[in-house]
């Protein structure tokens, strides 16, 4: 996923990026790929280029969304992400909100467990912006079931327990493990 490794993952996706266009490739799997470029820019700190990148393949995002809808899921949905990790990041958390809230969606219907998870925990931290701790609990409950149930890379996995423990849930989780929330009994009862 490139998600531990973003400065070589960030210099082969653009490279893929950028010689797609010269072959003839479907736009699906372009999409993929920006996907992944888009998700590795912004993680990496680069903004503008995300922006740039997304700005880019707006119109073939909306396209394939119109034209296949929600088959269209696997191409679309951290793009999808993306652009809402940038409302958050601008301060637009009720824009931040609907978007996280459809990638997630995106996410779900394009079944896989890490790029599930991680839009999970980028939803749960918009949840938080906008004050609805309850929403942000459901959806790092949801994401942890996804990477216990499913494969989700230790990069991912790293961002959900550090989601946790901004909002709460670590604690609680780690205890319960650890076996430290369940109480002796004694004699009288």
């Amino acid at each position: 996923s490139g998600l531990d490794r973003q400065e070589q993952a960030v210099a082969v996706l653009t490279d893929a990026w950028t010689h797609s266009s010269a072959i003839p490739m479907p736009v699906f799997i372009r999409l993929q790929a920006a996907d992944l470029l888009a998700m590795c820019l912004f993680d990496s700190g680069r903004v503008e280029a995300t922006r740039r990148l997304l700005h880019q393949v707006e119109p073939t995002m909306q396209a394939m969304l119109q034209s296949l809808g929600d088959a269209a899921a696997p191409a679309v949905a951290l793009l999808m992400m993306v652009k809402g990790r940038l409302a958050h990041r601008d301060g637009e958390t009720v824009a931040a909100r609907g978007l996280l809230a459809r990638a997630a969606e995106l996410a779900r219907i394009a079944a896989h467990p890490s790029q599930t998870v991680h839009v999970l925990t980028a939803l749960a931290d918009a949840e938080l912006a906008v004050g609805d701790r309850r929403a942000a609990r459901a959806a790092l409950d949801e994401a942890r079931d996804i990477a216990i149930e499913g494969v989700a890379f230790p990069a991912t996995t790293r961002r959900l327990t550090e989601a946790e423990a901004r909002i709460g849930r670590g604690a609680a989780r780690r205890a319960r493990q650890e076996g430290r929330l369940v109480e002796e009994l004694t004699d009288r009862e």
